[in-house]
């Protein structure tokens, strides 16, 4: 069963590590930051493409004012002061996605401060996938329906990590969901591609320790298609969750 770890424990010997996290954690920075430090990784692989970041980059300032515009339109429609509008939990969650992930953030202020490298390994194709969706994501009519959903209904961080953690415990599988059926096949690609990546890293730098940081899905077995942990079985991967849960190996 999964329990929490310790410095002294297996997850700090082991050569790669898969990293499980919350996207929409509030922590997540911290949290990143505080385990990074204590595995003290040669090399972090982080689950963004190199297009997402490009994309958030260059595109920040015009998707801060559209959904700000739209935040503005489902204001005024529903009848609620912005600053309530804005305080809403799913509203909140749209301003973590368009922003650079944390995880990202995290693994580059870790190499500023112990020159580790990090890379983001992620498929720039399914990145395209997943933000040709965000103008109708961050559009007025998305933003009223959001507005309209209780604010209480959307899981914790905490809720989600206890979720994980049972799931992993018990070995299931999770149905991918992509945003349209015509991004289906896509998912069945990704995980083949960030093993690639992993193990590209792998094999160039020959890391005494390597971190993935992603989301916790991966650490799953596959419900169509084997999972990247099951993809990198041979290499006896330890599985943890960003709150500090160890999961243990694939079939542990």
């Amino acid at each position: 069963m999964p329990r929490p770890w310790g410095t002294t424990e297996a997850p700090s010997r082991a050569r790669v590590i898969l990293l499980g996290a919350c996207h929409g954690d509030p922590r997540g920075y911290r949290r990143t930051a505080e385990i990074l430090q204590a595995l003290n990784p040669d090399v972090v692989a982080v689950e963004v493409s190199p297009f997402a970041l490009w994309f958030r980059r260059h595109h920040r300032r015009f998707l801060m004012d559209r959904l700000r515009r739209s935040i503005a339109v489902a204001s005024r429609r529903l009848g609620i002061p912005p600053a309530q509008a804005y305080g809403h939990p799913r509203v909140r969650r749209l301003f973590i996605q368009i922003a650079p992930p944390y995880e990202w953030r995290a693994a580059r202020a870790h190499r500023a401060a112990f020159g580790t490298p990090c890379y983001p390994v992620d498929s720039s194709t399914f990145s395209r996938a997943l933000i040709s969706h965000w103008p109708e994501l961050l559009s007025p009519d998305n933003v009223t329906v959001l507005l309209s959903l209780p604010s209480d209904e959307t899981p914790s961080a905490d809720a989600e990590y206890r979720r994980a953690a049972w799931t992993l415990s018990m070995g299931r599988s999770l149905p991918f969901s992509p945003p349209a059926s015509h991004a289906a096949p896509l998912f069945e690609e990704r995980e083949p591609h960030l093993e690639t990546q992993v193990r590209a890293i792998l094999r160039a730098l020959k890391p005494a320790r390597l971190v993935y940081l992603g989301g916790w899905e991966h650490l799953l077995p596959g419900a169509s298609s084997p999972s990247l942990a099951q993809r990198l079985r041979d290499l006896q991967p330890t599985r943890l969750l960003l709150d500090g849960t160890v999961a243990g190996a694939v079939d542990e």
